[in-house]
């Protein structure tokens, strides 16, 4: 089975013009990250992909779909689920 995969904006580097550094809070790798900062980073998460589903769907002529946003930091050679 071949499955789509889509995304939103290129990781150019933390701080870089027109990076999601959203998704480097997201990682809150140490657990240290305030929660208001981590829902913030959330709530622009989730409205991008409000913004951007009904396009890949048109793009792709679905009608339904099950949808998955599986973010992961990778420390090292180990590779963790997102703690959030």
């Amino acid at each position: 089975m071949i499955v789509p995969v889509t995304f939103h904006l290129y990781y150019v580097g933390y701080g870089q013009p027109g990076n999601p550094d959203y998704l480097n809070t997201l990682k809150n790798i140490f657990v240290s990250t305030h929660p208001d900062t981590l829902r913030a980073a959330s709530r622009q998460a989730a409205a991008l992909m409000i913004q951007d589903i009904p396009q890949v769907m048109d793009v792709e002529g679905l009608d339904t779909a099950i949808l998955m946003a599986v973010p992961l930091i990778q420390v090292g050679h180990v590779q963790l689920a997102t703690r959030v």
